[in-house]
């Protein structure tokens, strides 16, 4: 069954004013985020639209606040969708979950030296068939990282407020989600350390991408059978004291344990 996929339409409107806060506006039938001295993004049922005095300003503000919008529309109708991203190896797909910055991006296109390719990034759709749907062809990370890390990867600039690279990474196709892993940071650990979560349901529900008004239905009962099936695992990790330490906490070392915990080594 094809994805459904939001009507994205241009609407004129005055910037944001200047404000300490974004500008956060919600209804029964809708939720609008605007930052200040940008445009907005407005989502209701039907779809979602991008408010800004001109072509250019528009396109500053869907780069900063398309990927949030899109999340939440997809979470209004009725999808399981998890911040963080999905990179699939033999035709399996695993949600590498976690808040911003928490390092999922990166951890995928460092995967995709390990056999991987990515699925998704910024978040994930998932359907009522446990399916991981392809979308975003392209993982953003930091741009010091992408100098650092991915020297040897086609990559392009991103426009956004932040300093951030398009890696152009291996793409996949929509894949059957196989396993979760929740990337954790937590201070006074010496090593990285991958615990199994037996409580599939409640570990992805805690992460979900809702908005607090427009609350998605509860996902299909067979969605959830099958997820709690799901091997998943919690990848708990601190930063390094030093830069001795950095080879067990670094995105490829972090990686390296996916990847092992993955293929069966724990």
């Amino acid at each position: 069954m094809p994805l459904i996929r939001p009507s994205i339409t241009d609407g004129t409107a005055p910037l944001v004013p200047h404000d300490p806060l974004p500008l956060w506006r919600v209804t029964n039938e809708e939720v609008t985020l605007g930052l200040p001295g940008l445009g907005a993004v407005t989502v209701d049922v039907d779809g979602i639209t991008t408010n800004a005095p001109d072509d250019l300003l528009r396109q500053q503000t869907w780069s900063r606040l398309g990927l949030w919008a899109t999340g939440q529309w997809y979470a209004l109708h009725g999808y399981l969708v998890l911040p963080g991203a999905t990179v699939a190896r033999d035709t399996e797909a695993t949600a590498i979950v976690g808040a911003s910055r928490a390092g999922s991006s990166v951890t995928a296109v460092q995967l995709t030296r390990h056999g991987y390719s990515i699925v998704s990034d910024g978040f994930t759709i998932i359907t009522g068939e446990g399916i991981a749907v392809s979308h975003t062809p392209h993982a953003a990370i930091d741009s010091f990282v992408a100098e650092n890390l991915f020297p040897d990867m086609p990559n392009t600039a991103r426009a956004s407020g932040a300093q951030r690279t398009n890696i152009i990474a291996p793409g996949h196709g929509d894949a059957p989600l196989r396993s979760f892993v929740l990337l954790r940071e937590k201070a006074g650990l010496e090593h990285i350390q991958v615990h199994q979560i037996n409580d599939w349901t409640a570990a992805i529900f805690r992460n979900r991408i809702v908005s607090p008004v427009l609350q998605a239905p509860t996902p299909p009962t067979s969605l959830l059978a099958r997820m709690a099936d799901l091997p998943a695992w919690t990848v708990t990790r601190s930063y390094p004291e030093s830069m001795d330490d950095a080879k067990h906490f670094a995105p490829p070392a972090l990686a390296l344990r996916i990847d092992q915990v993955l293929r069966g080594g724990e």
